[in-house]
């Protein structure tokens, strides 16, 4: 699974999905607040784009905005599937998928496509998930800290999706990975090294050095190692569009969003 973010595609093609490179196939209950999205969209010919998302209570999903957006095509759905390792295998104990009409979806109204600040959106489920061994909410990180820099800094997350793995293809099985977190001020300078690039508060960074999110996994978590089910990020973007693991890739820093989403969720 290659947690690779490709900011450039994105800023083309905010559709590209994201996988783990270099990553580990994931265990039944193993990463149990995964989500899959199948979104669809006007005139896709029923080619849906693959996202990520992270369940955040019973009927709430947390992913990237640019999921849930395209310039000037409307989403019509999106299918959520919980509860598997292997996305397209109707028959795991724990599968579940829900339908969810775009009047469901919240993407964050401040969004902006093409620095990509406010990657954030919200997937109202139409029933209750039930909460059993496959499937379990993450707990939103709410700690803040003067220095927003170094929040994190020299931690490791545990990314996870479904997407294109180190051999270049995508996969139905769910990876995981794991990487360092970065000093945004480092962040910068490697990503201004090679374009003009704001590495803004609101972002978190990921080393490239091993695992890393790729084409598929967009929308999905990042975990804080060694906590309980804590989200840290959202996988938001990254440099390149072969995955090859070069430059930090870009989450979205939940912290800085649990007001805009309890707003929409309701105390979590």
């Amino acid at each position: 699974m290659r947690l690779f973010v490709i900011t450039l595609c994105l800023l083309q093609t905010p559709s590209l999905i994201v996988a783990v490179v270099r990553g580990f196939q994931a265990k039944p209950k193993q990463l149990p607040y995964q989500a899959s999205l199948k979104c669809y969209f006007d005139n896709s010919n029923d080619k849906p784009h693959w996202h990520g998302g992270t369940i955040i209570s019973p009927r709430w999903i947390l992913t990237a905005a640019h999921c849930l957006q395209q310039p000037k095509i409307d989403l019509v759905k999106v299918i959520v599937t919980v509860g598997v390792v292997n996305k397209t295998n109707r028959e795991e104990p724990g599968f579940v998928e829900m339908v969810v009409n775009k009047e469901d979806t919240i993407p964050h109204d401040q969004f902006n496509p093409k620095t990509l600040e406010n990657d954030m959106g919200l997937i109202k489920l139409p029933n209750d998930l039930t909460l059993n061994a496959y499937v379990k909410a993450a707990y939103l990180s709410k700690q803040m800290v003067y220095d927003v820099y170094d929040w994190f800094s020299g931690r490791v997350g545990i990314m996870s999706g479904w997407g294109l793995t180190g051999s270049g293809r995508p996969t139905n099985m769910l990876q995981y990975g794991h990487a360092g977190i970065l000093h945004n001020i480092r962040c910068r300078l490697i990503w201004q090294s090679q374009m003009r690039k704001t590495i803004l508060d609101t972002f978190m960074c990921i080393s490239f050095r091993h695992s890393g999110p790729c084409r598929g996994d967009s929308g999905g978590p990042l975990i804080l190692e060694g906590s309980n089910r804590t989200l840290i990020g959202v996988f938001s973007h990254g440099f390149d569009p072969a995955c090859r693991i070069r430059m930090p890739d870009i989450f979205t820093r939940v912290s800085y969003f649990v007001d805009w989403i309890e707003e929409h969720t309701g105390p979590l």
